[in-house]
């Protein structure tokens, strides 16, 4: 008698890419810049990342498409859509929970201009603190934690496009870890896939840069 195997559960494919780097400020002479939740420009040849992500999530037949508000993430988001568009069905969604940390009154200083002591609070306990007029870690962790769980229950595939915090938090969530606030981000411009079976558990996690 033979007896074939049951079928193969899928897995459904949520891909990540953080934003492109951003140009470089006037005067800054390459210092780092706080820039959370400020409008920053990408730096030229970002459009060339985005060129190279169509045809991966045309592979995947990405159906959804979900960015931060943030301008220099709903650009990248636009001109996805726009080669994709033409050949697959795609929706764009705009999620304000995929937005960066709100940095407060740190927003668009050099990082090297904020106060030692703020700072070595903030590394102390990054759960809790708050930049004078931002938003704490916890804050960060409970909206991106609320968006995984609307996404990670949608049975088709998606591309999100979010920033170093927001896809710091979501990567941990993912593994079932607790998010660590301080831990390496995913490189700017980069991407990795998130293939989650329909019984919402991870089955691997594979991490591609600079497409």
């Amino acid at each position: 008698m033979l007896v074939r195997h049951a079928p193969v559960e899928r897995p459904i494919e949520r891909l990540v890419q953080r934003e492109a780097a951003i140009q470089e400020q006037k005067g800054g002479q390459k210092r780092a810049l706080c820039y959370g939740r400020s409008d920053v420009a990408l730096r030229s040849g970002w459009e060339v990342l985005v060129k190279n992500l169509a045809p991966l999530l045309q592979g995947l037949s990405c159906t959804v498409l979900y960015t931060s508000p943030s301008k220099r993430c709903y650009k990248m988001a636009s001109l996805l859509a726009s080669f994709l568009t033409e050949k697959n069905s795609l929706t764009m969604r705009v999620d304000e929970r995929l937005l960066e940390l709100n940095f407060g009154a740190w927003e668009r200083q050099f990082w090297e201009t904020i106060p030692r002591t703020a700072l070595d609070l903030w590394a102390a306990n990054p759960e809790d603190f708050a930049p004078p007029g931002g938003e704490s870690g916890a804050a960060l962790c409970a909206r991106v934690k609320s968006f995984w769980q609307d996404v990670s229950q949608q049975k088709e595939n998606m591309c999100i496009i979010s920033h170093g915090g927001p896809l710091r938090v979501l990567q941990a969530l993912v593994k079932g870890e607790k998010p660590n606030l301080f831990a390496s981000s995913m490189p700017q411009g980069s991407i990795s896939v998130l293939p989650v079976f329909a019984s919402d558990i991870v089955h691997d996690f594979a991490h591609k840069t600079h497409l």
